[in-house]
């Protein structure tokens, strides 16, 4: 499912439809190429959009899909970034094993420097035992300041001045749509947007949330020098 502004979807059926044949000339000799081409329009065939008709934030982006998921958990995925893991596995499927085993919200995180967390959520939790790299979470903040996040979010175990940011992904219970659904009901806006991790906060305090640190990078298109960032590790 791909949330999508009203029209988004235009280019989108078209780049998943029969590829063009110039994309089969420039990619001649090359069979891994021609063979992910010849999968694009199977997996077009898949894919659902959901129209977020007016602009009010991430969160309520993520509410838009609730009738999609079947209110069954759902793996969320930052539409303007793309991942390379450093693992066997890949990202996604790193979180959903830590999701698997303890049936509960998980979200990945990777270790960041106090000058970056004005871009990021970060989170504060114990590890833990017997699970490398999982927390299980007690709290967690948009954008935090870096006052705040040296007194409420700088874990133990970690060296000076390095803090657990969201990496991108989400495997998520139903109940964050309830969240959502509160959030806007009760007009409870950040910045005059629904926040995903205000909902996500909520969920810290009614049961068990965990954090995986995933073994890999996420590359951000949706800013220039993330764009080239990305071109540059993907044509490696």
């Amino acid at each position: 499912c791909i949330v999508v502004s009203p029209g988004g979807d235009t280019v989108l059926r078209s780049y998943f439809s029969e590829p063009e044949s110039w994309l089969h000339g420039i990619t001649e000799g090359n069979p891994d190429m021609q063979a992910a081409i010849g999968r694009l329009s199977e997996l077009g065939s898949r894919i659902t959009y959901v129209v977020q008709d007016k602009q009010d934030g991430y969160g309520d982006a993520v509410l838009r899909a609730r009738s999609w998921t079947g209110e069954e958990p759902v793996l969320v995925m930052l539409g303007d970034h793309v991942y390379i893991s450093g693992a066997t596995s890949r990202c996604a499927r790193q979180l959903i094993d830590v999701f698997e085993r303890h049936q509960a919200p998980v979200s990945g995180v990777i270790r960041k420097q106090e000058s970056d967390l004005k871009l990021f959520g970060t989170v504060y939790g114990s590890p833990v035992s017997n699970q490398p790299s999982v927390y299980h979470v007690t709290r967690m903040i948009e954008k935090p300041d870096i006052a705040y996040a040296r007194d409420h979010l700088h874990i133990k175990a970690m060296p000076v001045a390095t803090y657990l940011c969201f990496f991108g992904l989400h495997t998520l219970t139903p109940d964050i749509f309830d969240c959502l659904e509160k959030i806007k009901t009760d007009n409870l806006r950040e910045s005059r947007e629904i926040q995903f991790t205000a909902a996500q906060a909520m969920l810290v305090g009614r049961d068990a949330y965990y954090a995986c640190e995933i073994d890999g990078t996420p590359y951000d298109i949706g800013v220039p020098e993330g764009y080239v960032r990305t071109v540059q590790a993907f044509g490696v």
